[in-house]
């Protein structure tokens, strides 16, 4: 979470950042995800858990920029409906609805949609369904790419998400013999400066990955070394981290609502202070999380992703 709240500060270096990133967070969540069978219970809970955050803050950040702009006298019956429709059907608001007034839809929480989208997908496929799907969304999200046909849809970024959320929950069944793995061998040392090398080069080659407009760069293969350089950086430093941090980074992690769903408007707030250079972005966002903490805490409580 952390990293996708200073990818939108956009500091130095933020094209490595969203060269794993966003891949990564589906990676987590197939990795936590619990194998459950669909049926109603699971569909009502995975709205409340997961839908009903969403639809606050997008309300909640609509608001905001209506009021920002000033735009109060330009909501119309039709604007709204509209606006409605583009939540409903996944939309982040870069088409129709309120696209004249240059106001958001789903905006950032298009990844919500996207993780409800796969985990009521998995709830409902078969695992071999499940492995078959993964080669025909590789080959749709390859087409898209080649095409330069880009959504800003949360179903066309779940298309793009769905082998990594497989790749996590795959990755599941071997928790115990990931736990045991020595992160301070001189492989995996090497390892990890290998992958900070290449991520900090790769944008070079394959620019940087726009996941919400189902973009995965120009080369989907140098996509896959992003993802797989980024997430076993992250994993090491996990490991290295005194067990005293885990418990509140995991909560950090879950994706709730008030930590992702404010972030824009501390950031907003941060651009207005007088210091406000590159690197500086990388401390706002720790006093961002800082901030979200205790509220993350009571979200989690309700609303746990």
């Amino acid at each position: 979470m952390y990293f996708i709240v200073v990818g939108h500060t956009f500091p130095i270096g933020y094209k490595s950042i969203y060269a794993f990133s966003v891949p990564l967070f589906f990676i987590l969540s197939g990795f936590v995800w619990k194998e459950r069978k669909f049926d109603r219970k699971y569909f009502r809970d995975s709205v409340i858990q997961i839908g009903v955050p969403m639809v606050i803050y997008a309300l909640a950040y609509t608001l905001f920029k209506i009021w920002h702009g000033r735009l109060w006298s330009a909501i119309t019956v039709k604007a709204v409906s509209y606006w409605l429709l583009e939540i409903a059907c996944g939309f982040q608001g870069e088409t129709g609805g309120f696209q004249e007034l240059n106001l958001p839809g789903l905006n950032v929480c298009w990844f919500l949609y996207s993780l409800l989208i796969l985990r009521l997908a998995f709830s409902i496929l078969l695992p071999l369904q499940r492995k078959w799907l993964i080669p025909i969304t590789i080959a749709i999200s390859v087409y898209w790419g080649y095409n330069e046909i880009e959504f800003c849809n949360a179903w066309a970024d779940a298309v793009l998400m769905y082998p990594f959320f497989y790749l996590g929950r795959w990755l599941g069944n071997y928790r115990e013999r990931i736990e045991k793995f020595n992160v301070r061998s001189w492989f995996s040392i090497l390892f990890l400066i290998s992958s900070i090398i290449v991520l900090w080069f790769l944008p070079d080659f394959n620019d940087w990955p726009k996941v919400y407009m189902n973009s995965y760069g120009l080369n989907y293969f140098l996509f896959l070394i992003g993802i797989f350089s980024g997430t076993y950086i992250i994993f090491v430093v996990a490991r290295l981290l005194p067990d005293k941090f885990i418990v509140p980074l995991m909560l950090i992690a879950s994706g709730n609502i008030l930590t992702l769903g404010t972030h824009l408007f501390w950031i907003h707030l941060f651009h207005k202070l007088p210091i406000n250079g590159s690197m500086i972005q990388y401390v706002y966002a720790v006093i961002i999380m800082v901030i979200a903490y205790p509220g993350a805490k009571l979200a989690n409580n309700h609303f746990p992703i």
